[in-house]
């Protein structure tokens, strides 16, 4: 992190900007779909509704398709001449049925994997198909769910060969 900071000061540097400012790091909020989003004439997208991925930390993704379908709201809210919250809600649900069901998986992996971290990151790691299918989700090629599906239905085959191999079996 001290790398981080370093260069973005010579970028501040750089650009004759004040480099006089305390640089301080802060937690994403991750709150898949338990507050609101919108009110009466406005909508939050991306990091600032929480649409975070909390198990692999990707938004970018999410932001993205958030804030598309807040400006086809926008669009519709310019037409009708109604900026309530009524009309907003619709983003708000658009969102939850475009990828809401990806956010809360990931929210479940994570209550899962709280005790042990090391067992399931080491099992899922021993199979290269595994990590293939896991960062396949991270470029939203494959959605998080089905990604759990198709692990759930080869985890008999990744935990026999965590046990019969180890965890210092490396990936090729």
């Amino acid at each position: 992190s001290k790398t981080l900071v370093k260069r973005l000061m010579d970028f501040l540097k750089l650009k004759n900007l004040d480099i006089s400012v305390r640089i301080r790091g802060y937690f994403v909020p991750v709150s898949h779909f338990k507050k609101p989003i919108c009110g009466n004439r406005i909508m939050l997208t991306g990091d600032a509704a929480g649409f975070v991925d909390g198990f692999s930390g990707e938004g970018i993704r999410y932001a993205i398709l958030s804030g598309k379908t807040a400006a086809q709201t926008t669009i519709k809210a310019f037409d009708s001449g109604d900026f309530s919250e009524r009309i907003f809600r619709d983003y708000q649900e658009k969102c939850y049925s475009t990828f809401g069901r990806d956010l809360l998986c990931s929210e479940k992996i994570l209550k899962h994997m709280k005790n042990n971290r090391d067992f399931m990151l080491e099992t899922a790691l021993l199979d290269a198909k595994s990590l293939t299918r896991y960062l396949q989700t991270i470029t939203g090629d494959l959605s998080l769910c089905d990604f759990i599906q198709w692990l759930r239905e080869r985890t008999p085959f990744l935990l026999t060969k965590k046990i019969i191999f180890g965890a210092n079996v490396r990936r090729r």
